[in-house]
């Protein structure tokens, strides 16, 4: 008997991983997908037109599994990703990062969620929009920081993405499973969200669904490193994609009581970002003392209430650790 009796025999799944200039990361991001214990996959690395040895280093690989992919000239990260999908032959689909690593049960976990919740008319809207897993959050000599918290095995679509604004939830594109179809369905990976594209395509796709599914299992380690994305954003770009999201959820969301609980759990969200940054801004030489007070002054009102008084208390006691303790040089907060 199948592993996965309700998942279709054989399932082909896609790991797209998009890459510029990083040859050395991609080598473990590679050598995870390998590893994967479910070994009906295809993996596509899609070269954003590096310049440096990633071409030689893939080309040494001997695994039939792999398609590698280079664009003469660097289309952008957005196009890069799109690259994957619109090359994926998978019925489902994962983005790896080139700076992420899978866990080896990755896919096989992801896979059971669809197996355990999905039901056999994959149009019904009972069926899950995605599947996602925790990530360990890893430094650059890959000691553990944190791993994310649990979530629902199943969980209705908006209280996820209500808890994703309150922060209680995290999404990684290294960590989320899709049906391959869905993908192309919402047209892909959309600029519009910036950086965080992935999560946009989540909400996309999760909206036409009532649940999604966490695995309560570890499938990807998150790299913190200098050149991570996520971690060079502003606080402006952000909140942009805070908004954008948001602005999506207001043209497919028919209740206006729920989408004004999202977009208060936004606000609180978008505020905790820009107080956050100052704080970090402040401690990697951008931002002086004192303009840091008239930040905090300026959006003084936004602490009147009981959230928003939490995190004027959480940022003050970072602010105290970091003077006190010395933390003025830490690669990661």
């Amino acid at each position: 008997m199948s592993e996965f009796p309700n998942v279709p025999a054989q399932c082909l799944v896609t790991i797209g991983i998009p890459t510029f200039n990083r040859c050395d990361l991609l080598a473990y991001a590679i050598q995870s997908a390998l590893r994967q214990t479910y070994h009906n996959l295809q993996i596509i690395i899609a070269d954003d037109g590096s310049s440096d040895a990633t071409a030689e280093s893939v080309n040494r690989l001997q695994d039939a599994r792999i398609i590698y992919y280079r664009h003469e000239h660097n289309l952008g990260m957005i196009a890069n990703w799109n690259t994957c999908v619109n090359r994926a032959t998978g019925d489902y689909f994962l983005m790896l990062n080139d700076d992420d690593e899978l866990a080896p049960n990755a896919i096989r976990d992801l896979i059971l969620m669809y197996d355990r919740f999905d039901a056999e008319d994959l149009q019904s809207s009972e069926t899950i929009g995605f599947a996602y897993g925790r990530c360990e959050i890893i430094g650059e000599a890959r000691q553990v920081f944190k791993v994310t918290d649990s979530a629902p095995s199943y969980e209705p679509t908006i209280d996820l993405w209500v808890n994703f604004f309150k922060s209680k939830r995290a999404l990684a594109p290294s960590a989320s499973l899709f049906r391959t179809e869905d993908l192309r369905r919402i047209g892909g990976y959309d600029q519009k969200y910036g950086f965080a594209s992935d999560v946009g395509a989540a909400l996309n796709v999760s909206l036409a669904y009532s649940h999604v599914a966490a695995a309560n299992s570890v499938v990807a380690k998150y790299l913190l490193h200098k050149g991570n994305v996520s971690l060079t954003q502003t606080s402006e770009a952000i909140i942009r994609a805070n908004d954008a999201l948001i602005e999506t959820c207001e043209g497919k969301l028919g209740s206006d009581e729920v989408l004004e609980l999202l977009k208060r759990a936004a606000q609180q969200r978008n505020l905790e970002v820009a107080f956050h940054l100052a704080i970090r801004n402040h401690f990697v030489g951008g931002t002086s003392f004192s303009s840091l007070i008239k930040a905090f002054w300026t959006r003084r009102h936004d602490f009147y209430s009981i959230s928003g008084a939490q995190l004027f208390v959480r940022g003050v006691c970072k602010l105290v650790l970091f003077h006190c303790f010395g933390w003025r040089n830490a690669p990661v907060r």
